[in-house]
């Protein structure tokens, strides 16, 4: 298997593999495949339509740990695979802010704590406070998710989990891993 980081949506690519032996030498790249990658990833987003959030930096798609559904479940970057845990709803949530509403759950993303550099976010039911409202605006190829509270945006931590990536709160500085595509699932 070979997986591909920092596509753009919306883009048409053409790759060919060549193999390198272990005494250095390449081969003749093999036959060409072409293909397009889905989605705009600018951030419009439509009612009761299923997202996939997949970050620019890494190529993993958020998601809600194994799957679970449970109060407090954190969220986390693991390798895309389309299913349920890595779905999400934009919900309205007024004044250009959306609730991102977990497909297996049913529950909304919210601050694990107080907004600051390294605060996590887990799922919670949903409701009405900020610290479930989110702002997606244009970054390059794809998007920030900022959270209200703060001037924070979601990114991947550097903290391993169970196999995945904690996603946290960053000041924002326009690392890949901070910008995300949000294409149908």
């Amino acid at each position: 298997m070979v997986r591909i980081y920092n596509l753009q949506p919306g883009t048409q690519y053409t790759v060919a593999v060549a193999v390198r032996d272990r005494a250095g030498h390449d081969t003749k790249p093999g036959k060409a495949s072409s293909f397009r990658t889905t989605g705009s990833g600018g951030g419009t987003t439509a009612p009761n339509t299923r997202y996939l959030l997949n970050n620019g930096g890494t190529g993993n798609a958020a998601e809600i740990w194994g799957g679970r559904t449970a109060d407090g479940t954190v969220l986390v970057g693991s390798r895309t695979n389309g299913y349920a845990g890595q779905q999400w709803y934009f919900d309205d949530a007024g004044s250009g802010y959306q609730r991102i509403r977990s497909a297996v759950s049913g529950k909304c993303l919210q601050l694990g704590g107080p907004a600051g550099a390294g605060t996590w976010v887990a799922q919670q039911p949903c409701g009405n406070a900020d610290s479930q409202k989110w702002r997606l605006s244009p970054k390059g190829s794809g998007v920030t998710v900022a959270a209200k509270s703060g001037n924070y945006v979601l990114g991947v931590s550097n903290r391993p989990y169970y196999g995945s990536w904690l996603l946290e709160l960053q000041s924002p500085d326009g690392r890949a891993a901070q910008v995300w595509a949000v294409q149908k699932a």
